[in-house]
């Protein structure tokens, strides 16, 4: 560019501006590398807002014989600085620019985008040394007119304020760019990591419980210690029918209102034993994995690389590969609560149940708090007698509560006990003893 025209200037200008969203819509395509990723998307945009007050400067020149010109000509010619970082986000987008049936991947090497930074640090510098040249210059041709000052100054504001606003709607862009990117990848390595999926199971089963009943577990101490604790274990057991289940669902509930922040999760299992053949300890495991990434904000890079290398492949990860990463999400977050319900249905066969316990006991830390319930007698007792335990029973309050809702859902009965209110207290006082603490026996009434 010799001599600096300002049409070269500008055409100069906007195509650095092209290649820098170009990266930066290449960058945030890629799902590996999050540091170098993000250390890369900041600089990019940060050299564009120079670039846009570079180019804006130019427009407000008037003539190629503008003074400021003389100051750009240091770092405008053909082998100037302008050039250089051309060619350094040329080849940035070479190296980042998708092939022919190739996913994105990271290419670059630890010293090859850090010598890139470290040159486009330095061009972003100049081009602020020649725009704080021109302040001076255009101070230095005004000084003799104050009123020139005072509308100098006035247009260098709106210029800023222009800037500014440009790199707020690159920033807003980045940042829309990189949530797309983001949600992508969680879904399909949730969608892989297993096939299970008990958030909906967890809706049905609560939706279906009656409202206000199992208050006396949330109030017990046993239950509040353990919320509070770290690296407690709560055992709920109970015969047959005594509504474990529900209980697991309420649970989870409750802690979800209970810890509205971002950095405590709460996941759950539903060990059913019409569902043995899906529901493996590999599968379970992943479960607990695929609802922590549900429902956080990060994709952990080693996930990331264990879900390409095996969908690459059409194979499974091991059990230990799922538990590792697990554990180390785990320990990221202030609190993690594990419900897993049933465990007595998952099978006895080959020590299918005992390796799930055993599993399921080594998340326990400072980080993860975890309450089983199985039945009576599970041949879980030895594994778990050293720690907290409830008896889960369906109170009398609770069966009340059941029997009135549905006398007031059955006409007949409802019609009934108008007329005669003794008939009403009768079939209370006859359902509630004849329950047994069991909400299963209740369906034999209405």
């Amino acid at each position: 560019m010799d001599p600096v025209s300002l049409v070269g200037l500008a055409a100069s200008v906007g195509q650095l501006i092209q290649l820098s969203m170009s990266i930066v819509n290449y960058v945030n395509k890629v799902a590996t590398a999050p540091k170098e990723r993000k250390a890369l998307t900041l600089e990019i945009v940060s050299l564009v807002g120079v670039l846009l007050s570079l180019k804006q400067r130019a427009d407000a020149a008037k003539t190629d014989q503008d003074p400021w010109l003389a100051a750009f000509s240091t770092i405008g010619g053909e082998e100037g600085s302008l050039q250089q970082l051309k060619s350094t986000l040329e080849f940035l987008n070479r190296k980042l620019e998708p092939r022919l049936g190739r996913n994105l991947i990271w290419a670059f090497s630890e010293s090859e985008i850090r010598d890139a930074l470290a040159r486009i640090e330095r061009v972003k510098s100049l081009i602020t040394l020649v725009l704080q040249e021109n302040h001076m210059a255009i101070s230095q041709a005004t000084k003799d007119s104050v009123g020139g000052v005072e509308v100098g100054v006035m247009e260098l504001r709106t210029e800023v304020a222009g800037i500014e606003a440009g790199i707020e709607g690159i920033a807003v862009g980045v940042m829309s760019l990189q949530d797309n990117s983001r949600d992508e990848m969680r879904r399909n390595i949730a969608s892989w990591l297993s096939p299970l999926n008990f958030l909906g199971r967890q809706d049905d089963i609560f939706r279906r419980r009656q409202e206000g009943t199992n208050q006396w577990l949330l109030n017990s101490p046993e239950f509040k210690d353990w919320v509070s604790g770290a690296n407690k274990l709560l055992r709920c057991s109970g015969i047959p029918g005594s509504g474990k289940t529900t209980i697991a669902s309420v649970v989870v509930e409750h802690l979800k209102a209970h810890f509205k922040v971002v950095r405590v999760s709460v996941l759950v299992i539903y060990c059913n034993y019409k569902e043995q053949a899906e529901q493996t300890v590999t599968n379970l495991i992943a479960s607990l994995l695929k609802q922590l990434l549900q429902s956080g904000d990060v994709v952990p890079e080693d996930l990331i690389s264990l879900y390409r290398r095996h969908s690459d492949r059409d194979t499974r990860p091991s059990l230990q590969d799922i538990s590792k990463i697990l554990k180390n999400l785990i320990n990221s977050y202030e609190k993690v609560f594990v419900i897993a319900d049933a465990l007595d249905e998952s099978p006895e066969v080959m020590g299918v149940r005992s390796e799930l316990a055993a599993e399921l006991l080594q998340f326990r830390s400072s980080k993860c708090n975890m309450m089983i319930t199985a039945r009576n007698y599970a041949g879980l007792e030895e594994i778990f007698e050293d720690d907290t335990s409830i008896e889960v029973i369906a109170t009398d309050e609770d069966v009340l509560k059941y029997v009135n809702a549905r006398i007031s859902q059955a006409n007949r009965i409802a019609r009934h006990g108008k007329s005669h209110p003794h008939l009403l207290d009768e079939i209370r006082e006859t359902v509630v003893k004849k329950a047994n603490g069991m909400y299963v026996l209740l369906i034999l009434f209405f």
